[in-house]
């Protein structure tokens, strides 16, 4: 991909709106760990040596709405023949590979109506997500996602993570997002076509935006920042070491499990991390750190 393509398609998705905000590069991003398994422990270790983080299933996610919009299906003959107008290649035929007959029967536009849904969970399948938040102070933070004030926190900053990557802070609505059928059909238009130019990523981040990153405001006060990516493009997400800056320790950790923690980080290739420690604050229901 040329970078004068790229350039010109994220100036359009921020534009119109499409373009989810981005951590600056020495904005603090914490991701929390349980270590209340042995597997949790060889994770941490994992990430501390290759470097990389892997993401969660959509099924792994504890909010039961992620990753399903409410869809609206507008696909009439007239939104499809519009369609038609702004592509301009043939929507219908190519999709539907039409060479008789009216394309507007309710044959071919249940045909489409299925293609489109079909894209929809087909764009999720492969979905991984790596959450992160902007807070370290919350006490339901460290509660759900640190085993109950016994876990750690890893400290990065947004530099750690390339431009490539596709990482964004987490929109909160009092409303289910909606995904409109026409856009998965365009999508699944430009992938049968295997258009992947400008077009096809502002579509992409239209409905990216819709699906990862829309949240009900219930979880508002996690203040998430993720990253979402395809596993038939990657097994992991790759960190630069220099934007892991800290480990911070839960409150309640115990004294053993503290050592064994800086043993690992010693034998590990960021031997030079910095442990720091938490506790629970004094004066406000908050967790105060060092």
């Amino acid at each position: 991909m040329e970078f004068e393509d790229w350039a010109t398609s994220e100036i359009l998705a921020m534009q119109e709106g499409q373009r989810t905000f981005r951590p600056g590069a020495h904005q603090s991003l914490f991701k929390y760990v349980t270590l209340d398994f042995e597997r949790s422990w060889d994770l941490l270790g994992e990430t501390l040596n290759s470097f990389s983080l892997s993401g969660s299933t959509p099924r792994a996610l504890n909010d039961p709405f992620e990753l399903s919009p409410s869809i609206s299906d507008d696909l009439s003959s007239l939104a499809i023949a519009d369609l038609d107008r702004l592509e301009g290649k043939g929507l219908i035929e190519q999709a539907l590979e039409i060479k008789n007959g009216s394309s507007f029967s309710e044959e071919n536009i249940l045909r489409l109506r299925n293609s489109a849904i079909a894209r929809i969970g087909q764009d999720s399948k492969y979905a991984r997500i790596v959450s992160f938040c902007k807070r370290l102070d919350s006490p339901l933070l460290w509660s759900h996602y640190a085993n109950k004030y016994q876990g750690a926190c890893l400290q990065f900053i947004g530099r750690a993570f390339k431009m490539g990557t596709q990482v964004g802070l987490v929109n909160y609505s009092a409303e289910r997002p909606v995904y409109p059928l026409s856009l998965a059909l365009r999508l699944e238009q430009a992938v049968k076509q295997r258009q992947f130019g400008s077009s096809y990523r502002l579509l992409k981040a239209e409905s990216d935006k819709i699906t990862y990153f829309t949240k009900s405001i219930e979880w508002s006060y996690e203040q998430e920042v993720r990253i979402v990516y395809n596993t038939n493009k990657a097994d992991v997400v790759r960190f630069d070491p220099i934007g892991l800056i800290s480990i911070i320790v839960g409150p309640r950790m115990s004294k053993s499990n503290v050592e064994r923690l800086r043993g690992l980080v010693r034998r590990s290739k960021v031997n030079e991390l910095r442990v720091r420690h938490s506790k629970l604050s004094e004066v406000s229901f908050s967790i105060d750190f060092e």
